[in-house]
Formats: C-alpha cells, structure tokens, sequence
C-alpha cells in the first residue's frame, strides 16, 4: 500500500467520491494554462519576465527536458481574452480534481480506468 495523489482535468469531485469512498477528494479553483511546443529558447524567460511586471506569479511552471520543447506555465484564475491575445501563447482554462489515496497498484489502476472514461488524467504522484 502506498499514498497516490491523481489530478483528473474537469469537475469530477462526485464521481471520484462514489468511486473511491475512502479517498481524499478535491475540486481546485479554475487555472490557466499557457502552452507551447514550438517556442524560441528565450520565449519561457520572456513570458515569465511579462507575467512578473504584470504582478502575475505563475503557480506552476514545466518544462520538458531534452529535445522536446514542450513547456507549460499555469496560473491561478482565468486570464481575460486580451491578455491572452497580448501573451501570446497558445491557453486553456482548466478545473483540476485532485484525488489522494493510499492503495495497492491493482486498486489505483482501477480508479484510474474507471474515472478514464469520464475524466482525463492531468499527472499521477506517488508520495
């Protein structure tokens, strides 16, 4: 048995309590996230620099190590239409699920294909 911690991308609380009763079930506030996978090498420093001026602190930053170029800033909140235009990076508004349990690896694969119909898995910790 070990703690699991699993966001699902959407408002999924009720069915992940149905679905695992004893878990530890969270519905996070709305968030941005900018993305891109086609990005110059400055481009992350660049809107990290105009977020900061605009009083804006990221709440998450990632980037993919190697080749990829694939990076992604999230932001607490919804940022409004012209801001986004003005950024200048590709976004989504998100609503994460955040669920914690502690199980074996047959019993989280199991929450995980039953909520895999309904909900797509944002990232998966094993704490």
């Amino acid at each position: 048995m070990r703690w699991y911690e699993i966001g699902f991308d959407g408002d999924v609380v009720d069915l992940a309590r149905r679905i695992s009763p004893a878990a530890h079930v969270t519905g996070l506030p709305a968030c941005t996230i900018l993305w891109s996978s086609e990005r110059s090498a400055d481009a992350l420093d660049t809107l990290l620099d105009t977020l900061l001026a605009l009083g804006i602190t990221p709440s998450e930053v990632h980037e993919a190590a190697g080749d990829a170029a694939y990076c992604e800033v999230r932001l607490s909140g919804c940022l409004g239409r012209a801001m986004l235009r003005y950024l200048g990076w590709s976004h989504r508004v998100a609503r994460t699920t955040v669920v914690r349990l502690k199980s074996s690896q047959d019993e989280l694969r199991t929450v995980m294909l039953q909520m895999a119909s309904v909900a797509r898995v944002d990232y998966v910790l094993a704490l």
